[in-house]
């Protein structure tokens, strides 16, 4: 039986060159009030920490679709058509697909939230104000947490400041890595997207580039497939499919 997604990215970065995991660097039971990420990197100049969808907000799709069936001008059912079809032929469509999306995205949401919070903490124990916060995604086979989706969230909430002190967000990078879609290439071939989201410092950090194109091939080479790179900026320019149903 194939590894999980989580289980491989974990056995990856234990693998990899340059990766440090973190619990093994704090003694248990100090820094009780404190919050930490999962892994340092290129010389501690890279604090990772990983996330991994689990729960399928589906259901919470279907029940708010459910309260409008019985009205004239509900197309058909969810499960025949895609949202948008439906969503596209209700006079408030818009107002329901706003709900139906923060639905869908509140495992985005406190998927960033809660790695704020440990790369912050982190930073502070090892005294790195100066390092980069990478947040990993992964997303093995949610297929209502569509790439598009999930990017367009995670660049909402890495755009934002704290609204208390006026300080930007301390992650500056998402790596999102997607087994529940495919993005189809020329001739018939597909592939795993891979997608990198700058934080509002990334263009400062110019010297990041490195370790993280080390790190992306590294992971290619662990699944033993080819890493295709693309120049493409938007992710709308991109089209998936799932392979889940």
């Amino acid at each position: 039986m194939k590894e999980s997604l989580k289980n491989r990215f974990r056995l990856f970065l234990a693998s990899t060159q340059g990766v440090e995991v973190i619990d093994d660097l704090i003694s248990f039971g100090t820094y009780k009030n404190k919050q930490r990420a999962d892994y340092l990197f290129a010389d501690r100049r890279i604090v990772i920490e990983l996330k991994t969808f689990m729960t399928d907000p589906s259901p919470k799709v279907e029940k708010e679709l459910n309260k409008h069936e019985s009205r004239d001008d509900y197309p058909v059912s969810y499960s025949k058509v895609e949202l948008q079809e439906i969503l596209q032929h209700l006079p408030d469509g818009e107002k329901i697909n706003k709900r139906i999306y923060r639905k869908v995205t509140r495992s985005v949401k406190n998927a960033i939230r809660s790695a704020e919070d440990q790369i912050r903490d982190t930073k502070e124990i090892f005294a790195l104000n100066e390092s980069v916060g990478l947040l990993v995604l992964l997303n093995e086979d949610i297929s209502v947490l569509a790439p598009e989706i999930v990017v367009h969230k995670a660049s909402e909430l890495l755009s934002r400041k704290n609204k208390a002190t006026e300080t930007e967000v301390p992650i500056d990078f998402v790596w999102l890595i997607v087994e529940s879609h495919v993005s189809e290439l020329p001739e018939n071939t597909y592939a795993f997207p891979s997608v990198l989201l700058k934080g509002s410092r990334a263009d400062a950090l110019g010297w990041f580039t490195e370790p993280f194109e080390r790190l992306q091939k590294a992971w290619a080479k662990f699944n033993n497939a080819p890493l295709v790179q693309s120049s493409i900026e938007k992710i709308t320019e991109l089209s998936f499919r799932t392979l889940h149903k």
